[in-house]
């Protein structure tokens, strides 16, 4: 048999009467050891202790390992072994745990006492009486490994570090690990293999890591993005590891332009940051923002309510910017009220960061960097409604600068394509590209403002058609191939009132507003258009495209650009 104990030159065990000096660990922490975790894990991984454990059967370790027996230390380092995937099979042999303490004693009194009640573990007070016995119950072959290590973790309740103030910095680190680990990076990234270190060892992350098991791929997931665009990230754990990974995510994604906001978070206010973060997204001009929802230490306060959490104000201020910037969420936080805000906000896209409690499979993380290329992706589709969003604006500032002072008509006019344009704008951010019907409903949404030019500006009298307060003659236009006819007056000989409304605009840009009909050549014409929109209803036409609906709103901007009576 080979046996090994593990002491502090505290147990009258300690001698070559009953432990050989090769089978004895003398565990030494001292003050400049940061975090007992990081120095049980190094021992077990990189030194001495690792090495013994693997030549023993059975292990000896005593509960109090320092001079504050009330620490047991002990125990924490039973669950160690226990969990220390390096070991292999021998982190599951028996374990004999030495205190003059009873089992209930150790219960009521330290943590991690359950691994008492698991399979393989004993309890033995601290005289060669007790050693004898178990030496002896071991060489019988009574005392049992572990064999199922579910049911073990079943039983244990493993607490989060201390120096985790919020659960924020613990489901960060854990997404964090379980990204890296998935697209392979950590070994090949310096800065990332300091955080792994850095987390790796702790006895709560050995825990997770065992009841949430990764299913590893023999290659990382496919991570070239279609698309394009401009991509702003902010959060306040950029520097923790986040930053690194979506670096090495979109460096060869080139048709992306990604920029993460660097700024210090910590002991910040968003009184402070927020103006900063502002300045950041108006400077960068983003198509798409990746934002994490808590940002400042204050919204982790418990009566926070959503609104006033950082990640809705700056998602507020984006939207204020231009509704069309899409908003990828990329939180922890798996609240439903918090989601439902975001939406009623204008967020696009939600990422949830993998925290242990909403770790469903195996495959949740790489189902999360799945939906997060897919979110990205889907974003970059729309992107063009924020150019559309931008056109929008320009339209509402032509129309807030139309002189109605003297024409009631006119005002009435106004009146109506500013209210057709907040239907057109609502139409813009109800796209969604897996539904063509939506985009339909923009076109659709555009081309009736366009008809209200009809109403007002065409009229008909003795025959003949008329445009404006000017009255301008209305001619009849007609395109052959990509030239375009100016013919005679429109006249009609019957009195019904039947002037097609691709033969009206075309004659009231060219005639009326005199904007130059070349570039509406080089594409689709007004009168194209029109024609569209009739094989719609009336044709075989299924469905409008983004480019149809990039043309009609850069028409209106034309037309609103001339605006007169």
């Amino acid at each position: 048999m080979n046996k090994l104990i593990v002491h502090s030159q505290n147990t009258a065990l300690n001698t070559e009467e009953y432990f050989k000096f090769d089978e004895q660990f003398v565990f030494n922490i001292d003050s400049d050891i940061s975090d007992v975790d990081f120095y049980i894990h190094d021992q077990i991984v990189n030194k001495e202790l690792g090495q013994k454990i693997n030549q023993s059967d059975i292990i000896f370790i005593k509960v109090g390992l320092t001079q504050n027996f009330m620490e047991y230390y002990g125990i924490r380092l039973a669950c160690h072994i226990r969990m220390t995937n390096n070991l292999k099979g021998k982190s599951n042999i028996p374990i004999v745990l030495i205190s003059q303490e009873s089992c209930q004693f150790l219960g009521i009194t330290g943590e991690l006492s359950e691994i008492l009640f698991t399979e393989g573990v004993y309890l033995m007070e601290d005289n060669s009486k007790d050693l004898n016995r178990y030496i002896k119950l071991f060489n019988e072959n009574k005392l049992k490994s572990l064999t199922n290590i579910d049911d073990f973790l079943f039983k244990m309740k493993i607490k989060p570090c201390a120096e985790y103030d919020s659960h924020h910095a613990i489901a960060n680190e854990w997404s964090l690990l379980r990204w890296s680990q998935i697209l392979q990076i950590g070994e090949s990234d310096e800065s990332f293999a300091r955080i792994k270190q850095n987390t790796e060892g702790l006895l709560y992350y050995k825990y997770l890591s065992l009841k949430n098991p990764i299913s590893l791929e023999t290659s990382p997931p496919n991570i070239n993005f279609k698309g394009k665009g401009k991509i702003l990230y902010i959060d306040d754990e950029w520097n923790k590891g986040w930053d690194t990974i979506f670096k090495h995510v979109f460096k060869s994604n080139l048709s992306y332009q990604f920029k993460t906001l660097e700024y210090d978070f910590s002991d910040k206010e968003f009184s402070v940051g927020g103006p900063f973060i502002k300045s950041k997204i108006e400077s960068f001009d983003p198509d798409i923002v990746i934002l994490d929802l808590r940002l400042f230490k204050e919204d982790f306060d418990k009566d926070r309510t959503p609104e006033n959490i950082s990640g809705f104000k700056i998602l507020e201020e984006i939207k204020r910017k231009n509704l069309g910037i899409q908003v990828i969420v990329f939180t922890a936080s798996n609240k439903v009220w918090n989601l439902q805000k975001l939406q009623l906000t204008g967020a696009e896209y939600f990422i949830l960061k993998n925290s242990p409690e909403n770790i469903i499979t195996s495959d949740s993380t790489s189902d999360s960097i799945k939906n997060f290329k897919e979110s990205i992706e889907k974003a970059s589709e729309k992107a063009f409604i924020k150019n559309l969003i931008l056109i929008c604006n320009e339209i509402s500032v032509f129309l807030k600068k139309a002189n109605t002072s003297d024409n009631s008509d006119y005002e009435f006019l106004i009146k109506n394509l500013k209210g057709q344009l907040k239907v057109c704008v609502s139409a813009l951010m109800l796209i969604n590209i897996e539904r063509p019907v939506t985009i339909d409903i923009a076109f659709l949404s555009f081309y009736n403002f366009l008809e209200l030019f009809k109403d007002y500006y065409l009229k008909y009298e003795n025959y003949r058609y008329r445009i404006g307060f000017e009255e301008v003659i209305m001619y009849k236009y007609e395109l052959k191939g990509s030239t375009l006819i100016k013919g005679e007056p429109y006249i009609k000989e019957s009195s019904s009132f039947d002037a097609g409304l691709s033969f009206f605009l075309t004659a009231l840009f060219i005639d009326y507003f005199e904007i130059d009909a070349s570039p509406y050549l080089k594409s689709k014409s007004i009168i194209e258009l029109s024609k569209s929109r009739n094989n719609y209803f009336h044709g075989s036409k299924k469905n409008f495209t983004v480019e149809e609906l990039k043309l009609i709103t850069r028409l209106i901007f034309d037309a609103c650009s001339k605006l007169k009576e």
